[in-house]
């Protein structure tokens, strides 16, 4: 007789963790690097308040500095040598998260408005 498992309906983390798993270790060390500089939940402050649009820009921000980066050749970080596309996950995974903290709720297709003139589709 042989175990059964019940894993129709559940995701495949394996789907991520590995087929990118250089990505996430990558991940992981920046966060870890980062821990120098700032606590561990430091992105996470604005979760439960209503500062979510300062949230999103700053992040949106870093994630267009460093896909400028992208553009003009330069992969590393000179700052911390961290690969720049790693820095973007980061900051797209603190907005992600941040939405499924902050809403409580399950990701749609629906645009997220914010700022003056900028839409977000996730």
């Amino acid at each position: 007789m042989s175990s059964q498992n019940k894993n129709e309906g559940k995701p495949r983390l394996s789907l991520a963790l590995k087929d990118f798993s250089n990505a996430i270790e990558a991940l992981a060390r920046l966060r870890e690097n980062n821990l120098k500089k700032y606590d561990r939940n430091n992105w996470a402050e604005s979760i439960g308040t209503h500062d979510e649009q300062r949230f999103l820009e700053e992040n949106l921000e870093s994630i267009e500095r460093h896909v400028g980066e992208l553009w003009k050749g330069n992969e590393l970080d000179p700052e911390n040598g961290d690969h720049h596309a790693t820095a973007i996950m980061c900051r797209v995974c603190f907005i992600l998260e941040y939405y499924y903290r902050q809403k409580n709720c399950k990701l749609t297709r629906e645009p997220v408005k914010y700022g003056r003139s900028r839409k977000v589709n996730l």
